[in-house]
């Protein structure tokens, strides 16, 4: 009976504790004048999202990337330390969503910068990316963005949901959901009493000057690769950050280029993006300030590489004067000989080159300019002839020596001949020496046999008296 009352209170008391803590919960996120939603994962009621993958504070494709709204080169691509992120679903009568219990919480204000995921670490295909973005509370619209395309700035969305009981954030795919990877980033909620207004982007690096530096005036061709970009764009792996998305005398995975056999040293590389206006494949090139210019020329085509699979590659080159199309090429593919691109671009002040996908999308899709270059004339053959060398001089004959005379021996006489065999030698000073020393030796040796001689005799003679 003990032991029973014993267990009753004990549960009783663990009742209790739950519902204190839940209760702090509330009342600590009711008593504070701003939330982040990816701090309150317990308020979740319900979600439908591609996966069932939701990222807080990551990227739901990975879970592990930063949240990144914007595009670089525009001066206006932010990271994001909060926020939720999910990726929409395939069907186009139903929005991806998620759902928040916000009842009794006493907030105003929903607020969140929203878009379409700039890049993730692993390199995710994101480029046609598109959805609305749409806040309801209690089941009603109370904001939504309209259409944010990938590398869009990041769209301030504000809502009021005073009274509110149920928030839902959805993401529509626009009519598809290929790379459809959305972000409400910085989603908090507020008691603030007026609107919130949007934090001030970030102030871009300022745009060096386009126009050409004096130096490359006067050079004939005049290529583009050489020149200064206004601006350029093009599909690419960007993880690096890389400072321009067309390339200067490579293609888009720098590799040499080469077309139909030959080798093209000045170029620009581009990969087709399948997207309109500044995000459309392109290098534009301000021409205000160059003198005598009238052509623009180029061969167009599809590299052979073997870095990559280019065998689906379908293109169509575009050139802009002034934003007037003056020239489009047929639909070019991996094999096909490159085709030659001629513009008269006399007066010009702006030339656009633009690389557009065919409709079967941009896989393998990178188009080269090959030798894309300005030039004073107008023929082709006249603009890339090889310089005539400069003759080399002739060398100069080395002249021949003169024959050496042959010295002549002198006839020697009969009377040379006599004195020849009747004069003695003369002796050097060694030879008399050596005649000296000689002597010198024989007297020595006769000197000693005499002794000995003596010696031998008067041994017997003293003998022979014994």
């Amino acid at each position: 009976m003990i032991k029973s009352k014993t267990k009753i209170i004990g549960n009783v008391f663990l009742f209790i504790v739950i519902i204190c803590s839940l209760f702090a919960v509330n009342s600590l996120a009711a008593n504070e004048d701003k939330v982040y939603l990816s701090d309150l994962s317990e308020k979740i009621l319900s979600k439908n999202v591609y996966e069932d993958k939701l990222g807080l504070d990551v990227c739901s494709i990975d879970e592990l990337s930063t949240l990144v709204l914007g595009n670089h080169m525009e001066g206006n691509e932010i990271e994001y330390d909060k926020g939720l992120s999910f990726h929409c679903i395939p069907e186009t009568d139903a929005n991806a969503y998620v759902e928040f219990d916000i009842s009794g919480m006493n907030y105003n204000w929903f607020e969140a910068y929203v878009g379409v995921q700039s890049y993730t670490d692993g390199n995710v295909f994101l480029d046609w990316g598109c959805i609305n973005f749409i806040v309801k509370v209690d089941g009603n619209t109370v904001a939504e963005s309209g259409d944010r395309a990938h590398l869009d700035a990041p769209y301030h969305l504000v809502a009021d949901i005073s009274g509110g009981s149920v928030l839902r954030l959805e993401m529509n795919n626009a009519g598809g959901h290929a790379c459809d990877a959305g972000v409400f980033a910085q989603a908090n909620l507020s008691k603030n009493v007026n609107k919130p207004t949007e934090a001030p982007t970030p102030i871009p690096t300022a745009t060096p000057s386009a126009t050409q530096p004096p130096e490359l005036n006067g050079r004939d061709p005049l290529y583009i690769s050489d020149m200064v970009w206004v601006s350029n764009f093009g599909y690419v792996d960007n993880s690096e950050g890389l400072e321009e998305l067309a390339f200067r005398d490579t293609d888009h995975m720098f590799c040499d280029v080469y077309m139909n056999g030959e080798y093209y040293e000045k170029c620009v590389g581009i990969h087709a993006t399948g997207r309109l206006g500044k995000y459309e494949a392109h290098v534009e090139v301000d021409l205000s300030g160059l003198e005598g210019y009238t052509h623009f020329i180029s061969y167009v085509g599809v590299p052979e590489d073997v870095s990559f699979d280019n065998s689906m590659a379908s293109v169509v080159f575009i050139v802009y004067v002034d934003d007037v199309e003056s020239y489009r090429s047929q639909v070019l593919r991996a094999g096909d000989l490159p085709e030659l691109c001629k513009v008269d671009i006399t007066g010009a002040k702006k030339l656009r080159l633009v690389l557009s996908p065919d409709v079967d999308g941009i896989s393998g899709d990178c188009g080269i300019w090959g030798k894309a270059a300005l030039s004073k004339k107008s023929d082709e053959q006249d603009i890339f002839a090889t310089p005539e060398p400069t003759a080399t001089p002739e060398p100069t004959a080395t002249p021949e020596p003169t024959a050496t005379p042959e010295v002549t021996q002198p006839l020697v006489t009969a009377t040379q001949d006599v004195q020849k065999a009747t004069t003695a030698p003369t002796n050097t000073p060694d030879d008399i020496q050596q005649s000296e020393d000689g002597s010198k030796l024989w007297i020595i040796f006769v000197v000693l046999g005499a002794a000995v001689i003596i010696g031998a005799v008067i041994l017997v003679v003293s003998k022979k008296k014994k």
